[in-house]
């Protein structure tokens, strides 16, 4: 574990030195900026949101992609009440709803994928996926005049799955620069940006809990659950983290659960 975590470290810092090297910087804070920020209706992606608007200035246009998951009818409904919620809030901040609609992975393959690698490691390149659509969506702003290049994603620093992690990112971030031969474009995720909350190094999803409730963050529009049904199984590894992270924080989680 600690030489993957070294040569993950050394990995980072070698994406790092490219990019400083193309373009003179490796991230830039897009405060006051249009962003795409991808949205999920759970806790990180929604009280993120809120979060970089009122640290940032952050101008959010939301992307949703739906992508055959069990519970995306659920997700899309939290999506569009945290959007609704947000937008009254903030509506010089918060630009409407994208959906897009894609199956990820291909309604093709996902039936012969071994679900012990999936609860381990999640859908192959999941993420990434999402968020080239997220950039493309980016780029089409561009070309109707909304200056724009950063992808925002919900990764906290206790996310564990591979594709989560700030290597993946900057990875992700190269690809696009590499690819569109455009280098200004950057996909990161606020919560592992230092200094977006005061004496915070990277964020967790215990800090984002603490800070929307202090914010009076309304969580019962979130859903977590990757289950089909309607009310929360509490059984699923994301309603257990939920749980066990609301309990730790404590503060009560709002919403219902079937168990």
């Amino acid at each position: 574990m600690f030489q993957r975590k070294n040569k993950n470290k050394q990995l980072k810092q070698q994406l790092e030195q490219i990019l400083f090297f193309k373009r003179g910087f490796v991230y830039k804070l897009p405060k006051n900026r249009n962003v795409v920020l991808t949205m999920t209706g759970g806790i990180d992606s929604s009280v993120g949101a809120q979060l970089i608007i009122e640290k940032w200035g952050s101008i959010v246009y939301p992307f949703y992609l739906k992508r055959g998951a069990a519970a995306e009818r659920h997700e899309l409904k939290s999506v569009k009440k945290v959007v609704s919620y947000l937008k009254k809030k903030y509506p010089k901040n918060v630009k409407d709803l994208f959906v897009a609609s894609a199956p990820v992975p291909l309604s093709e393959i996902k039936p012969n994928l071994s679900r012990k690698r999936v609860i381990k490691r999640g859908h192959p390149l999941r993420n990434s996926i999402i968020q080239s659509y997220a950039v493309q969506y980016g780029v089409s702003l561009n070309d109707q005049a909304v200056k724009l290049d950063t992808v925002l994603v919900g990764s906290v620093a206790s996310d564990y799955f591979p594709g989560s992690r700030e290597v993946d990112l900057l990875l992700n971030t190269l690809y696009v620069c590499t690819n569109m031969e455009e280098w200004n474009w950057q996909i990161l995720s606020p919560f592992l940006q230092k200094g977006l909350l005061k004496g915070k190094q990277k964020i967790k999803k215990i800090d984002l809990i603490k800070w929307g409730y202090k914010n009076n963050f309304p969580f019962e529009l979130t859903r977590t659950c990757t289950s089909e049904n309607a009310i929360s199984c509490g059984k699923c590894s994301e309603c257990k983290e939920r749980l066990e992270t609301f309990e730790k924080a404590g503060i009560k989680d709002p919403i219902k659960y079937k168990m």
